[in-house]
């Protein structure tokens, strides 16, 4: 390799919240998750929890990431993101108003997006100035019901005429991280891989980080 050519950084992760949660053992448990690894963000989301229940985790957690200089988005809430002070929000069924709305709401905060595996949506909303746009599933999810994308093609052709970070999502495991991460993605969207590891969550993110660092 020349001494000129540049080397990418392995992606770093971003944390997906299970489903529901019992809330004083996931907060009890949280902080040495995020200190086994690279986590970049976490993206609360919680779409199994009673609406009352869900905005009491996510007023509970959001301070507890964000004193680990771990930024936190809310999933599909723009309003309760700005409310709570989470760094940003995460559209799953963007379109240009969401988007719009999202960003008059979060000036400054993060606003990523979901395109499945559409080039013309991620190239379209995009241009709105999204702050990331999240493609997948990769491969089959446990919590993912749409089907998964044929191959990596999608990634590998973002990276290579876009700017704005991408984030591969659904399925990743540490056993398939490697290879994701050679298409260039910036970030690694995870869930059930972490959540449900047989050793715990903590293990699972750092057999993640490892496994891109390598």
């Amino acid at each position: 390799m020349s001494e000129l050519e540049e080397v990418s950084p392995p992606p770093r992760l971003l944390l997906i919240t299970p489903p529901q949660i019992d809330l004083a053992v996931f907060a009890a448990a949280l902080p040495e998750v995020l200190d086994a690894g690279d986590v970049a963000c976490v993206q609360l989301r919680f779409p199994d929890l009673p609406v009352e229940a869900r905005i009491a985790a996510i007023r509970h957690l959001v301070p507890l990431i964000q004193a680990q200089d771990i930024a936190v988005t809310i999933a599909n809430d723009v309003a309760l993101a700005v409310q709570v002070g989470a760094d940003g929000v995460h559209l799953e069924a963007p379109s240009l108003k969401a988007v719009r709305a999202a960003r008059k709401a979060l000036p400054d905060g993060i606003v990523g997006i979901s395109a499945g595996g559409s080039r013309h949506l991620a190239l379209e909303l995009a241009e709105e100035g999204v702050d990331y746009v999240s493609f997948g599933p990769c491969f089959a999810s446990a919590t993912v019901d749409t089907p998964p994308l044929e191959s990596l093609e999608p990634l590998l052709w973002w990276a290579e005429i876009m700017t704005v970070p991408a984030v591969a999502v659904g399925g990743i495991t540490a056993e398939r991280a490697t290879d994701i991460a050679s298409t260039g993605v910036e970030f690694l969207a995870v869930c059930s891989f972490v959540w449900s590891h047989p050793d715990g969550p903590a293990t699972a993110v750092a057999a993640l980080t490892a496994a891109v660092a390598s």
